[in-house]
């Protein structure tokens, strides 16, 4: 069963559901608990977001996406970890961006932590990139979507979202190296360094293999999220 509530009603129904569910499972004999009703509530999205796609569609044809990462409210020090042991896994830098000016703090301990994103240049099959966000703690939604969502392609926000800032850049993991040998998308590059100055001048250090395409060949897409 679907319904759609607005605040004030959805308010309420939670509160006048819960105690008959309480009740109910009370007075349910404990030997014999063969049913399960499991209530998932779901805000339906509201907030315009802008975002780029991490598919590639070569000349020929072939297409390939770039690597999408999204963390949410880890450790910046299990974050580093993290990324240092996918850059083992693909030799190609990672592009770390806060979520927001405002979406990293500091806990009790004194320990950052926050919600980061990153971006792979590298250019790989749809499903490998699934499987490697598998071996880490990113956001299990961002896959879902990704495989699920009729644009059938990982998408990262660069727009604001409410009152949040764009993305803002942190840093690049390169493993220390300034020549890497994967073919890598130019239209994503082109990108981030049009949108991102410090991007721009560290890149310069790199050799890259650069695919034909340009910034006109990149995807885009608008969107609605309910997440803050």
């Amino acid at each position: 069963m679907t319904i759609n509530l607005d605040r004030k009603e959805y308010l309420k129904f939670i509160k006048d559901i819960v105690p008959i569910a309480k009740e109910a499972e009370h007075n349910s004999k404990t030997n014999n608990l063969k049913y399960t009703i499991v209530l998932n509530s779901v805000k339906v999205p509201y907030m315009q977001c802008k975002g780029i796609v991490s598919r590639v569609i070569d000349k020929n044809g072939k297409i390939t996406h770039c690597g999408f990462f999204d963390w949410d409210n880890i450790l910046e020090t299990l974050l580093l970890d993290e990324v240092r042991y996918l850059f083992s896994m693909i030799d190609s830098p990672i592009y770390l961006f806060k979520s927001s000016k405002t979406s990293e703090k500091t806990d009790c301990n004194g320990d950052k932590y926050g919600n980061y994103m990153g971006i792979v240049l590298l250019k790989k099959p749809f499903f490998d990139w699934i499987q490697i966000n598998k071996q880490l703690h990113t956001d299990i939604a961002h896959s879902i979507v990704a495989e699920q969502y009729r644009y059938k392609a990982f998408v990262l926000r660069m727009s604001k979202k409410s009152i949040k800032s764009p993305p803002v850049f942190k840093a690049i993991i390169d493993g220390g190296k300034k020549t890497f040998k994967g073919e890598i998308s130019n239209a994503h590059k082109e990108f981030l360094e049009s949108r991102f100055p410090e991007i721009k001048k560290l890149n310069k250090k790199y050799n890259f293999v650069l695919d034909k395409n340009d910034i006109s060949n990149l995807y885009t897409t608008s969107y609605k999220t309910a997440s803050a």
